[in-house]
This record gives structure tokens, C-alpha cells and sequence, in this order.
């Protein structure tokens, strides 16, 4: 996963082209509430290659980005120039105040909007999954967990192994082409 964000950020633009990046910037102008866009400072928080960033800028924000990898912020440089930090989470090398500060990965579930903050850390042999979690009405939930990348075939072995026979079946939804394992017992 690493080489994808500092040796590839063109392909991780293809995988996600067809991320709907002006709905995640929607969702940030929304709570803001009215509030002009050219009269806030904008800290985001893992940029990647600089889709939400160059629409924040073209909003009109004063945007400051981070990405701690320096593959991504070499593609978001050629789309967009802003104040950028060769930075992750935690350690922001940003010694500044801002109105607004995202790190944008925004959804919706059962009706209901959210947006979060989320950075895969090394640890050990695995990854571990941080995140905290924003809902329009003010909650927030923290959560962490181990992961390990696996690919599809490493997880249909290993299932398998478990006397469970697998389908692998694409994406969750109509528009995603992510891998889902459907389990029966043997």
C-alpha cells in the first residue's frame, strides 16, 4: 500500500477517479454554514495528490496541505499551488491557526452524514487502522484497530483453510469494484 502513495500517486489518481471529491468539499462548505470561503484558512490533513485541495482552493479558501508522503504531494503540487507540509498525523508541522481543518473521507450511512479522519500506521508486521469519526450533529467516535493488507487470493486460501467455502463477489455497492467474500460453512 505504501509504494502506491510515494511511487505511484498517477495510479492512485486512476483508482480513484471516480470518487465524488465535490461531494466531500460539499459536505465541508455545508457546515460551515454560509461562512465565505475567502475569509477562512483551511489546514487539510492528508491531501494525497490534491483533488480536495485544488476545489478548496478554487472555493477560495487560504489552504495549507499536508500528506506525510512526498509521491503524493509532488502530483498535488502539479495540480494546485498551495502551502504544503511533508507531514502526517500526529506531528503537524503547521505552527499557524486555521477556521477549518479536514481530513476528508465523507460518507453517508443509513441517511445520516459523516466525515472522518483516517491514517494507516505501520506497527509491527501489520497496519493498525486510526480514525475519529464527525457526525453533522456534533458526535465524534474514536477508533482503532489492527489490519493487515492481504490480497483477494492470500484471503480466499486463507478462508478456505477454515472450512469455509468462499465467493468473492465485487464492491459493496453498484459503484464499488471492492472485493466481498461471501462465506458458507463447508
Amino acid at each position: 500500500m505504501e509504494q502506491l502513495y510515494t511511487d505511484y500517486p498517477e495510479l492512485y489518481d486512476a483508482i480513484q477517479s471516480e470518487w465524488d471529491y465535490d461531494r466531500d468539499c460539499a459536505f465541508v462548505r455545508d457546515l460551515l454554514d454560509g461562512r465565505d470561503p475567502e475569509d477562512l484558512r483551511l489546514l487539510e490533513i492528508g491531501c494525497r495528490t490534491g483533488e480536495h485541495t485544488r476545489r478548496f482552493a478554487a472555493d477560495g479558501y487560504d489552504v495549507t496541505a499536508m500528506d506525510p508522503n512526498e509521491g503524493m504531494l509532488s502530483r498535488a503540487k502539479e495540480k494546485i499551488d498551495v502551502d504544503y507540509h511533508a507531514a502526517g498525523v500526529p506531528g503537524i508541522p503547521v505552527d499557524s491557526e486555521f477556521d477549518v481543518v479536514v481530513a476528508i473521507d465523507v460518507g453517508e450511512a443509513d441517511d445520516s452524514r459523516y466525515a472522518r479522519i483516517v491514517q494507516m500506521n505501520p506497527d509491527g508486521d501489520r497496519l493498525r487502522w486510526d480514525q475519529i469519526v464527525f457526525t453533522p450533529d456534533g458526535h465524534v467516535c474514536v477508533d482503532t484497530r489492527p489490519m493487515t493488507p492481504f490480497d483477494d487470493l492470500d484471503i480466499a486460501v486463507a478462508l478456505a483453510e477454515h472450512g469455509l467455502d468462499a465467493e468473492p463477489v465485487d464492491g459493496y455497492g453498484p459503484d464499488d469494484d471492492r472485493t466481498v467474500f461471501v462465506c458458507t460453512p463447508r
